[in-house]
């Protein structure tokens, strides 16, 4: 097998895995409508990281890597906006107010 097929395969193996790793967090969030316990600073680090391996999966031409990177992104910019509407904790509905 050549091996830019191979590395293809298992990029296109760990690209579905880097996805999936987001994907529960994010209905999690949409179901809750909770997102004060999530980390803006790893969202934004997420979406940064992730237009670097676009960049380089373009450059390389590796399609699972830039597939994957833009996958991320969508997610990072979907928990950005989750974060902004339901970041913040109503403190008036805590026991005790």
């Amino acid at each position: 097998m050549d091996q830019k097929l191979l590395a293809e395969i298992f990029g296109s193996i760990a690209a579905i895995m880097a996805v999936s790793i987001y994907i529960p967090q994010m209905l999690k969030t949409m179901k809750t409508k909770r997102a004060y316990d999530l980390s803006m600073m790893t969202i934004i680090f997420m979406f940064t990281c992730n237009f670097f391996w676009f960049l380089n999966g373009v450059l390389e031409g590796s399609y699972s890597r830039t597939l994957a990177a833009i996958a991320i992104m969508v997610i990072a910019v979907i928990m950005f906006i989750l974060k902004k509407k339901y970041g913040y904790e109503d403190l008036s509905q805590k026991k005790g107010n």
